[in-house]
């Protein structure tokens, strides 16, 4: 499995009437000092912080992911890791539970390219 090497995070800032945006951050994630990815989210909903993996919108309007883990451990490997580094510049922040659908792992390698 690669490893993470660097997490970067650019907080968001709500605006105007916006009261409070559920983005709170852009991330960028580096693995293995040799590969980045661009346009990670950290959310924040009702149950606490979540990440999103970066997408693009298809030609029948939906939202398919570029890049994901396929693994339930690469997937949370890559959330505490960019949890962790969120936590840095804002203590306050709680991580969301993990999903009680016992299908995830199969969920997880099912987005087409």
């Amino acid at each position: 499995m690669a490893n993470v090497t660097n997490v970067k995070i650019y907080r968001t800032e709500s605006s105007g009437k916006q009261q409070k945006s559920q983005q709170k951050a852009w991330v960028d994630v580096t693995f293995d000092n040799q590969f980045v990815v661009h346009g990670l989210k950290v959310m924040e909903g009702e149950k606490g912080l979540w990440v999103t993996m970066p997408s693009r919108k298809n030609s029948n309007g939906e939202f398919k992911d570029v890049f994901h883990p396929i693994t339930k451990e690469a997937r949370e490997m890559l959330i505490d890791s960019i949890l962790a580094e969120y936590k840095k510049i804002d203590p306050s922040a709680s991580r969301s539970p993990p999903p009680s659908d016992s299908n995830e792992e199969e969920s997880l390698g099912d987005n087409e390219n």
